[in-house]
């Protein structure tokens, strides 16, 4: 039998299933989780079972620990213990009340920290952890103040989203800052962040009046400036990494800073004040466009595009001719529009998913030589509005037979 045991073992690590040591590994019970004594990851749930974290300093050897408190558990969670996991690179605290953020700075290696919707009396011990490259306090309410920000100077990401942060001033030494996240928040000037070479900046909901401060990150790749107090888009001249824009509900009315931005492929402009898209005429990397509810009426700089998905809603265009060659167009949305003929749709092969809500049954008669149209959204308003699926469905409603 001790032969055969020793066969299978090896047989076992050779085929990948266990790594040496995994057929006896001691598991422990914290709580409802059990953690291997050498396993290098846990995720425990702390509540009315788990009052303490006594027991999890047996498990040196972890590197990646995340602790969450169940939802109704809001009793002073001791992070003491936490100090004799000197490997831990990655730590996440989730919904945990804590009376002292101390024992962290006893951890030498953390490099990302996540303290989402934790509360503390005081964030000031993150001072000391000049060696993290990753802090999220997101939905953290207390946090006001980012002093303690200031000389994390290796921070290259930092959420602080849903906080109750409006002032950026201690961030201005953070040049290698790549991904700021501070959306629904009361930020409102980010010039403390021009010394910074953003890859990703998420400001949705803030008051921000100005992105000039991002016009020195010319490795810029995302932003999301939705529901903000934007007018203009000054400062995103020259950024050819850009690849997502979301400006849905500002008050933008000129596109000509993104005249170069030729790598855009995701363009949110719903419910900015936008009429003349002719800057989008040489971005031929665009595959999304969001222009509905504007006071767009030419699609003409569109022509030829390799768009997958165009939204037209509540928009003064009238016209479809320049979409009949967007050979792959997969979504289309035109009700609310004045179009009266589909005729340029019928060549379109890829077309699968078209909302023509508002447009009479009459008008959409083309649409039965659509070739891959699967669901068609249709009806004389939003109220009464019919899905149709397949085609079948499609072709019933179109000829008006049951």
């Amino acid at each position: 039998m001790p032969a055969f045991r020793s066969f299978l073992t090896a047989f076992l690590i050779a085929a990948g299933i266990f790594s040496p040591g995994t057929l006896h590994a001691e598991c422990v019970e914290i709580g409802k989780t059990c953690i291997g004594i050498n396993d290098l990851t846990a995720k425990v749930r702390i509540g009315n079972h788990t009052p303490d974290l006594q027991r999890l300093n047996q498990f040196t050897e972890l590197t990646d620990l995340t602790l969450m408190a169940e939802l109704q558990f809001k009793d002073p969670v001791d992070l003491s213990a936490l100090t004799a996991l000197s490997k831990l690179e990655k730590l996440a605290l989730v919904n945990i009340t804590a009376p002292d953020l101390a024992p962290l700075n006893r951890l030498p290696r953390l490099k990302r920290l996540s303290l989402d919707s934790v509360r503390v009396p005081d964030f000031t011990p993150l001072a000391r952890m000049t060696q993290l490259e990753h802090l999220s306090v997101w939905g953290a309410g207390d946090v006001t103040d980012l002093s303690f920000a200031s000389g994390l100077t290796r921070l290259q990401s930092l959420n602080i989203a849903d906080s109750g942060v409006s002032d950026l001033s201690p961030l201005s030494g953070l040049t290698d800052l790549a991904v700021f996240l501070a959306f629904n928040t009361q930020v409102s000037d980010l010039s403390p962040l021009a010394g910074a070479n953003l890859q990703v900046a998420w400001i949705s909901n803030c008051p921000v009046k100005s992105v000039a401060a991002l016009a020195a990150s010319d490795r810029l790749e995302m932003l999301r400036a939705d529901g903000t107090l934007l007018k203009t888009l000054d400062g995103l001249e020259g950024k050819p990494a850009l690849h997502t824009l979301i400006l849905s509900d500002t008050q933008v009315a000129d596109l000509t800073p993104l005249t170069d931005a030729t790598g855009l492929m995701d363009l949110a402009l719903d419910g900015t004040r936008i009429s003349d898209i002719t800057p989008l005429g040489g971005l031929d990397a665009l595959r999304k466009l969001i222009l509905a509810d504007t006071a767009v009426s030419s699609l003409a700089p569109l022509a030829g595009k390799n768009l997958r998905e165009l939204s037209l809603t509540n928009t003064a265009v009238s016209s479809l001719a320049a979409v009949e060659k967007m050979e792959n167009l997969w979504d289309f949305s035109i009700s609310g529009t004045g179009v009266t003929d589909l005729a340029p749709l019928r060549k379109l092969k890829k077309l699968s998913i078209l909302r023509a809500i508002g447009l009479p049954a009459a008008t959409l008669q083309p649409l039965l030589e659509v070739e891959n149209l699967r669901i068609v959204y249709a009806g004389p308003d939003s109220a009464s509005q019919r899905r149709l699926l397949g085609k079948d469905k499609i072709a019933q409603y179109l000829t008006g037979t049951p």
